[in-house]
């Protein structure tokens, strides 16, 4: 107790109640402020969590975007292959045609030939 009254400034023959309520009024008053700091960390804690919350929103937003533009090549790219294999295929049809008309083009040329001689 001695140490008690000599930290809170008391004189030896001072009134020691007193003091021992200024020490419970600076525990409270200690507590006090351990409670607010505690409300200002969990308060803190709360902002950040819904600071992740939007980051992580976000990054599933940009997410679905590239799987939208990924989706979107893959179909540009495949409508290429369907115009290629399209254009290969009217190319193979143009190319038979040609084929067709020279073929009749030299039974016309040899028919014209036997008449002649």
């Amino acid at each position: 107790v001695s140490n008690v009254a000599y930290l809170l400034g008391l004189e030896e023959g001072g009134a020691l109640l007193g003091g021992e309520e200024l020490l419970s009024d600076v525990v409270a008053v200690a507590l006090l402020l351990l409670d607010l700091h505690l409300q200002l960390a969990d308060l803190l804690l709360v902002s950040l969590e819904v600071l992740l919350g939007i980051g992580v929103g976000l990054v599933g937003v940009v997410e679905g975007d590239l799987e939208l533009v990924d989706v979107s090549l893959e179909l540009l790219l495949d409508a290429e292959k369907l115009g290629l294999s399209l254009g290969l295929g009217l190319e193979r049809r143009l190319h038979a045609v040609h084929g067709a008309l020279v073929v009749l083009a030299g039974v016309l040329e040899f028919l014209l030939l036997l008449l002649d001689a």
